[in-house]
């Protein structure tokens, strides 16, 4: 059993984007099989008070993450909570999709009932939101036909693989980008993707203690260009990022192609959301290590 963790929030009015989503067959049997209800269509929407980076850390830690089936749905964060308001409670599971753009202080929560009804709620509601700091009950569910890839397990020992999809929107459009990773003991190896999938930067970073904090872990990289192409600035990040979150080894190779001309003729905008997948993709992976951090 893990320690309690509560906060506090305020209820406010959805978009109504979730109620068709939590209606799905699939999704409302992976709830079923993990909590034991069939969730109510819709969500509660709560906006977190004060600091959020707590409620970040269990999202990333203590939370079990849900693939869809099919490529065209996101990926969601599930976590069991309770939600008190006026002597009244009600067990639930905090509800966060994956997507770009998603507002962080935002926590949706499912229910075997409408909530609003249960706990008697209308939007600006002061609401008491409790956690157990514990490790899921199980990290991936991949409904069958999901073709996502996650495995807990792999049938080679001491290795863990898998893969996610990422779009980013630019000026000329979405761009589609891959990811998949090993991880070991020892080490872990990424290949980014995007757009023309190629080979354009291969980095190699290596954790130690940070020259300004020795407390703190940091990363030395060694970077390998192919002529012309400026994938080194992702591959680099992204292996320093996690060498120094992991404490491991990692080597990244990334390849990323937008736009008709290429990544060098994009708008500076363009070019920060693509370096913003760094932060998604070292996200995903420290949550696949199970060391998720903010």
């Amino acid at each position: 059993m893990g320690n309690q963790v509560q906060w506090t929030g305020r209820v406010v009015t959805g978009l109504g984007v979730a109620g068709p989503a939590t209606s799905l067959d699939w999704f409302r049997a992976s709830v079923k099989r993990l909590w034991g209800f069939e969730p109510a269509p819709g969500t509660l929407n709560v906006i977190v008070e004060g600091d959020r980076q707590a409620v970040d850390r269990l999202l990333l830690t203590a939370s079990t993450v849900l693939v869809p089936p099919t490529p065209d749905l996101c990926c969601a964060l599930l976590l069991p909570a309770r939600l008190g308001r006026a002597g009244r409670s009600a067990q639930v599971v905090m509800f966060r999709p994956m997507v770009h753009g998603y507002n962080p202080a935002q926590l949706e929560f499912l229910a075997p009932e409408s909530l609003r009804e249960a706990l008697q709620l209308q939007d600006g509601d002061e609401i008491t939101i409790t956690v157990e700091d514990a490790a899921p009950a199980e990290k991936w569910i991949a409904p069958e036909g999901s073709g996502a890839g996650w495995q807990a397990e792999s049938n080679m020992p001491g290795l863990q693989t898998g893969q996610a999809r990422i779009v980013v929107d630019l000026s000329v459009g979405p761009l589609e980008c891959e990811v998949l990773w090993a991880i070991t003991e020892q080490g872990v190896a990424v290949s980014l993707f995007g757009g023309i999938p190629h080979v354009g930067t291969t980095a190699l970073a290596i954790p130690r203690p940070s020259l300004k904090d020795p407390g703190r872990m940091s990363a030395t990289a060694s970077v390998l260009n192919v002529t012309g192409h400026k994938d080194d600035e992702l591959a680099r990040r992204l292996a320093e990022s996690l060498a120094a979150g992991l404490n491991r080894v990692v080597a990244v190779t990334a390849g990323v192609h937008a736009g008709p001309e290429g990544v060098y003729d994009l708008p500076p905008e363009d070019l920060k959301r693509i370096v913003s997948i760094v932060g998604r993709v070292d996200e995903i992976i420290r949550m696949a290590a199970g060391k998720g951090s903010v």
